[in-house]
C-alpha cells in the first residue's frame, strides 16, 4: 500500500491575486506552476509547515487567515494529504530559493491557463475558485 504523505501549501494573497511559483529544473514537477509549500515534517503541524515552507521558498513572512478543507491528491510522485491555507504576507517582496525559477501574482481564474501540479483543488478548498 502506498504511504500517504502530508503537505502544506499557502495561497498568499495580494488584493484579489494569489502567488504562483514555477518549479525549477532541478525539482520534481519541473516547469509546472504551484502554490508554495511542501512536506510536513514529523515534529510540526500543517500550519507550522505552511509558514516554514513559505519562508523557505519566497522569503515572505505571512499570517494565516483561513484554512481550506484537507483533500487527497495523487501524482506520479505519490499520494498526498494536502492542507491548504490562505495567507496575507507582511510585504510583497518575493525572493525565490532554488526550488522555484519564476513567480506571478495571478487571479485564481488566470491560474487555469497554467500547467500546474493540481492546485485548482487547493484554490477551490479555500473558496477562491
Amino acid at each position: 500500500m502506498t504511504e500517504i504523505r502530508d503537505v502544506a501549501i499557502g495561497a498568499l494573497m495580494k488584493e484579489q491575486r494569489v502567488l504562483m511559483v514555477k518549479r525549477s529544473e532541478r525539482e520534481t514537477s519541473s516547469g509546472k506552476w504551484c502554490l508554495p509549500g511542501g512536506k510536513v515534517e514529523e515534529d510540526e503541524t500543517p500550519r507550522e509547515a505552511a509558514l516554514r515552507e513559505i519562508k523557505e521558498e519566497t522569503d515572505l513572512e505571512a499570517d494565516i487567515v483561513d484554512e481550506g478543507d484537507v483533500f487527497l491528491n495523487e501524482t506520479r510522485n505519490g499520494k498526498w494529504r494536502v492542507h491548504s491555507f490562505r495567507m496575507i504576507p507582511e510585504n510583497f517582496e518575493v525572493t525565490l530559493n532554488e526550488e522555484n525559477s519564476e513567480f506571478q501574482w495571478l487571479t485564481p481564474s488566470d491560474t487555469e491557463e497554467l500547467e500546474t501540479v493540481g492546485d485548482g483543488a487547493a484554490l477551490e478548498s479555500l473558496g477562491l475558485k
